[in-house]
């Protein structure tokens, strides 16, 4: 069974990094100017494309930011598209029929890449899906002393499918960031599971 994960965006804004400098990422920022700011380990970029949408991988791979990029896809995946990952050194990993299954794709992400926990920036969808699946463990949250203009901006969660019954989120740690903003860690209960699958 998968574990639960973090659905915490915030690690990486507060500097919850260890000391040491990789020395290839650390020779492609410094070209770049960001040497100071790679420190290992380094996060794995990993992204659903059981579609096989995304074709231009070059800025990512380009990035120092990044161990290495890892995209989900599913059976139903076409095949050039595997091709086009492979030509590009782009590592894939299956799980699922027609869509990629979150939660066995989590589990091959630890036991083939050594991923114990994840963060997500991607949005509300894949958020609402991790959350309604049971592999969330907690939220962070930053509230920005702004007022948006966009009515049509993402919420933090877009669910899937409506929930057989809310559930109240507990607050485990807060902090005042340097620009007023708030920093919250909520953590979510474990009874908030009401698909059998995570499906993206």
């Amino acid at each position: 069974m998968a574990q639960r994960r973090d659905l915490d965006g915030q690690r990486h804004r507060r500097g919850v990094r260890s000391e040491r400098v990789g020395r290839r990422a650390g020779a492609r920022a410094a070209a770049t100017g960001f040497a100071e700011l790679v420190h290992e380990p380094r996060p794995v970029l990993v992204v659903p494309d059981s579609r096989g949408r995304i074709r231009s991988w070059r800025h990512a791979q380009a990035q120092p930011w990044y161990d290495r990029i890892v995209v989900l896809v599913s059976r139903s995946t076409p095949g050039d598209y595997l091709s086009y990952l492979d030509r590009r050194g782009v590592a894939h990993l299956t799980a699922g029929e027609d869509r990629v299954d979150l939660a066995h794709a989590l589990s091959l992400l630890a036991s083939e890449h050594g991923v114990g926990s994840i963060r997500t920036d991607a949005g509300g969808a894949l958020n609402g899906v991790l959350l309604t699946a049971g592999l969330v463990d907690r939220v962070a949250v930053v509230v920005a002393p702004a007022i948006g203009a966009d009515p049509e901006a993402q919420t933090l969660f877009r669910l899937p499918g409506r929930l057989t019954a809310g559930a109240a989120l507990r607050l485990v740690e807060s902090e005042v960031l340097d620009d007023g903003a708030l920093w919250l860690v909520y953590e979510v209960p474990t009874g908030i599971r009401p698909a059998p699958r995570a499906l993206l």
